[in-house]
């Protein structure tokens, strides 16, 4: 945290003090902040008490009651230093109120030299810089935990007798609970200790996992992620508690309903992006960081030598040295382009973590849809520089829309056609030999070139003649127009002509190849070509 975020707090009327406050703070490199009233004090610690290192209060005026406003200090900011103004000599009760609200010091002046004084013993910058820096590693476990989170959730739906899943829910929630105290935010405690009161209820039978109660576990998941988000901005979503966690007891007052969500009922599903957001990670493997240390001492030692060899020349061993200090180059030469090698490999990422969102995407894009899907994911282990994963993430999410939304039939259509009532999308990665291919494939519909031909004439992007000459390849190719859709109701799905076009635009960016085949009533194929020249790859 900079120094000039942290700020000195008067409560108080004094215009005299205001202005020694704000020269001792500045002086030492603090800021200040003031309130006339205790409401006013209240709404910013409320946002900003991690700012705050040292508060003082005039209880000389009237309207204020320094011991009061301290009193209610004490449940969510008991260690904030607090000083505390009185007229005269202290009375015996006052020394009491002291003693019990932990005020630090009692003053009866203001003096620059005694306000700087003050600020430099009882100021807890020191604390907070501490308790940022455990906050950070808050955040960044709370991060991986909740994707565990949502996959367990994902799981549970789907098979709710699977207790393996429920139990790693549970604990998964309960580390988090644990360890939310050191956010100072006791809004966001007392829900996820909601939340998780709720899955006790799952675990001894009380509620039975269904779409519906599974719905609301997914409503309550998102909202931690975002509050967690907002932690991770250093602000404090502001939200209605009471009203968040009477959610969790729709299961109560709807236990005989089976109504299938709609998309409103979904609040924004979070990317993995945006958990991380301000604070971009990447889960190295042990083996990865041991090599590296390995390689760089080894360097460190060989350039050691070679200083020692050349304080050692003279016009004796001229020859030999020289021999000895040319091979020591050509080992720190091969040194060198092995840790440029692991540094690449540092900078990847498994793919697993790429592809972890999908599974809630499809979930509930299905469901929206009323339509029933699988999706099937291989080669999560691969990984591949941290640039393509990225390119990856924002481009398999059009892609796997596009399979949902204009792809796979509705139930009742595939029994028509002769499917199984739930189509399946499988994405894939593979390694090849020029590098790594990622396709998106669905047992949908398939692309209609007819449909695709009348589109792009009604547009007037070709004329008949041209489209008559087009191939196969060519007329899917028309998809990747910019601003070109074959639906026939914008929807916040899809509608709008916008995302093929970017695909295709993004992967090749980075030097990739975007491809499609489809045949009508069987399905379509999106490959994702990446050559390793253009980017770093990895298997394991």
């Amino acid at each position: 945290m900079d120094q000039d975020k942290f700020k000195i707090a008067y409560l108080g009327l004094d215009e005299k003090a205001r202005g020694i406050f704000s020269k001792a703070a500045a002086s030492l490199g603090f800021s200040t902040v003031f309130f006339k009233t205790p409401q006013e004090f209240t709404a910013e610690a409320t946002k900003n008490a991690h700012q705050i290192i040292l508060l003082f209060l005039d209880h000389t005026l009237p309207h204020i009651d320094a011991f009061a406003v301290r009193s209610s200090m004490l449940s969510q900011y008991d260690d904030l230093p607090t000083v505390v103004k009185l007229t005269g000599m202290v009375r015996l009760d006052e020394m009491d109120q002291i003693i019990a609200l932990k005020i630090k010091r009692v003053i009866s002046d203001y003096s620059f030299n005694d306000v700087v004084e003050t600020i430099q013993k009882y100021n807890r910058k020191v604390d907070l810089e501490i308790e940022e820096e455990v906050k950070t590693a808050f955040i960044l476990e709370c991060n991986e935990l909740l994707e565990d989170v949502e996959s367990a959730i994902l799981e549970l739906e789907t098979h709710p007798s699977d207790m393996n899943a429920l139990k790693r829910l549970f604990r998964t929630v309960h580390t988090i609970k644990g360890s939310s105290r050191v956010v100072r935010w006791r809004e966001f405690e007392t829900y996820v200790h909601a939340y998780e009161e709720l899955l006790g209820e799952i675990d001894s039978g009380f509620r039975v996992v269904n779409h519906q109660s599974a719905a609301v576990l997914l409503q309550g998941f998102d909202r931690i992620v975002a509050l967690v988000d907002s932690i991770t901005k250093g602000q404090h979503l502001e939200f209605n508690l009471n009203e968040w966690i009477s959610d969790f007891h729709v299961l109560d007052r709807e236990a005989a309903a089976t109504t299938t969500p709609t998309e409103n009922e979904h609040e924004a599903v979070p990317t993995r992006s945006s958990r991380t957001q301000g604070m971009r990670t990447i889960n190295v493997p042990i083996e990865a960081l041991s090599k590296l240390t390995f390689f760089v001492t080894l360097m460190l030692e060989n350039q050691k030598k070679c200083h020692q060899l050349i304080r050692q020349l003279d016009q004796h061993n001229l020859s030999s040295k020289v021999q000895e200090i040319d091979s020591l180059i050509t080992q720190l030469e091969a040194t060198e382009e092995e840790i440029l090698v692991n540094l690449d490999e540092v900078r990847c990422v498994a793919l697993r973590s790429v592809f972890r969102p999908y599974a809630r995407i499809v979930h509930d894009l299905s469901r929206t849809l009323s339509k029933q899907i699988q999706l099937v994911i291989t080669g999560e282990d691969i990984r591949v520089d941290n640039t393509i994963a990225s390119v990856l993430g924002n481009s398999l999410i059009h892609l796997i829309r596009n399979c949902i939304d204009h792809g796979i039939e509705s139930p009742e259509k595939r029994r028509e056609c002769g499917k199984e009532p739930t189509g399946t999308i499988l994405v894939e990665a593979i390694r090849t030999n020029n590098g790594l291919t990622v396709t998106v494939q669905d047992d949908g519909h398939g692309i209609d070139l007819q449909r695709v031909a009348a589109q792009a004439l009604k547009r007037n992007l070709y004329t008949q003649d041209q489209i008559n000459r087009m191939s196969e390849a060519e007329l899917i190719s028309i998809i990747f127009q910019p601003g070109f859709s074959t639906a026939t109701i914008v929807s916040s799905i899809s509608g709008r002509g916008v995302g093929m076009d970017m695909v295709k635009n993004t992967v090749e960016s980075v030097g990739g190849r975007l491809s499609v085949t489809s045949i009508l009533g069987q399905g379509s194929k999106f490959m994702l070509e990446f050559h390793g020249k253009n980017s770093v790859i990895y298997f394991e």
